[in-house]
């Protein structure tokens, strides 16, 4: 999948440099990909959003394999951040640039509150795991 990504990549690139030679509509305008600064943080934001997908995978791996838990059970465990994020994008979406602190802290208080009141409400019972005892009870 790498490799077919890399050559997608740069079939993608050859086809709007294309374009652009030919005056055509670039659906990526060349220019941008020729700023460092752009492309910088085009690689940043590759990294952090693979990462929070790779952490997903693994985390749901983990409360299977690791845990014990049922498929529904990791699912169910896992909800609680997709819809944290939508209606953290909500907010964002409707202060724009406004109170941009006090959004931020919001949000994440909206987040970790979202998180703490899913996990409360689950109710499991204790898990044991190599010998240690999950409690899933204590808050």
């Amino acid at each position: 999948m790498i490799g077919a990504s890399i050559v997608t990549g740069a079939t993608f690139i050859w086809l709007q440099h294309r374009r652009e030679t030919l005056g055509g509509a670039q659906t990526l305008p060349m220019n941008l990909l020729r700023n460092s600064a752009y492309f910088d943080r085009i690689g940043c934001n590759h990294s952090v959003f693979s990462g929070i997908a790779g952490v997903v995978l693994v985390l749901s791996i983990f409360l299977q394999s690791g845990l014990k838990l049922t498929a529904g059970e990791a699912g169910l465990a896992i909800v609680a951040h997709p819809i944290s994020v939508v209606a953290a994008s909500v907010i964002a979406g409707r202060f724009g640039t406004r109170w941009l602190e006090l959004r931020i802290c919001a949000e994440a208080m909206f987040l970790s509150s979202a998180w703490y009141g899913y996990v409360r409400s689950l109710r499991m019972p204790l898990r044991k795991f190599r010998g240690i005892t999950f409690n899933f009870h204590y808050f």
